[in-house]
């Protein structure tokens, strides 16, 4: 599972030769948990990538 923004898409297809099946949540726009979506689909691993700013959010500098 991906969870991700839109800065992610270009990562996703460098998952592709490791995994059978990429499951791609963008957490800005879910109206479903990412805790429920996790258990629902099995998911083994998880990675999390999207752009700093969103993490510490739009005031984050240096």
């Amino acid at each position: 599972m991906l969870i991700k923004d839109s800065f992610s898409n270009c990562f996703a297809p460098f998952l592709l030769d490791n995994y059978n099946r990429i499951i791609m949540v963008d957490y800005r726009y879910g109206k479903e948990s990412v805790g429920s979506i996790i258990e629902k689909n099995e998911s083994e691993d998880t990675l999390q990538e999207f752009d700093a700013s969103d993490l510490f959010g739009d005031d984050f500098t240096e």
